[in-house]
C-alpha cells in the first residue's frame, strides 16, 4: 500500500519488494511495477532458489513506465539456508545486461560449504572475486 499523498512518488524515495524465490518474484513484482514510478528495487534475500527477474529488468517503454533499476540478493547469513553461486552469478548477468545495479549483501556462512567464511558471510573480501559486487543506484 502506498501513503495517501504518494501521487507520483517523492524524489528522494523509491519502492521495493522482497522477493526470495521464483514463486514470490511472479506474486511480487508485477505490483511493484505497476505502480509506476521511475525507480524500485529488489530485495532478493535469502535467496532460496534461482530467481530469473530479467523481464522485469526490461526499460521502461510506452506500456510500463517502471523499471527494476537495483537488486540486492544474498544468503540468509546464518547458514540456515544454503545458497549456490550460481544463483548469484544469474541475477548478476541479468543486471548488466539490463544496465540496472546490484548489491550483493552477504553469500552464506554455511562453512560446510564456505570454508573460508567467517561471521554471516557479508565481507565481500571473503566472497568470491566476481562476487564482490556493491553498486549503488544513482
Amino acid at each position: 500500500m502506498l501513503l495517501t499523498d504518494w501521487g507520483e512518488g517523492w524524489p528522494h524515495a523509491c519502492l521495493g519488494t522482497t522477493t526470495e524465490n521464483q514463486e514470490e518474484a511472479n506474486r511480487r513484482i508485477p505490483h511493484l511495477v505497476a505502480s509506476r514510478l521511475r525507480s524500485e528495487f529488489l530485495g532478493v534475500e535469502p535467496m532460496l532458489e534461482p530467481v530469473d527477474v530479467a523481464s522485469w529488468l526490461m526499460r521502461p517503454s510506452r506500456d510500463r513506465m517502471a523499471a527494476i533499476s537495483w537488486i540486492i540478493v544474498g544468503g540468509s547469513g546464518g547458514g540456515a539456508r544454503p545458497i549456490h553461486l550460481d544463483w548469484l552469478r544469474d541475477p548478476r548477468d541479468q543486471v548488466r545486461t539490463a544496465g540496472a545495479k546490484l548489491f550483493v549483501e552477504q553469500i552464506d556462512s554455511d562453512h560446510a560449504l564456505w570454508p573460508s567464511i567467517t561471521g554471516k558471510g557479508e565481507d565481500p573480501a571473503q566472497s568470491p572475486a566476481d562476487l564482490r559486487v556493491q553498486e549503488f543506484p544513482l
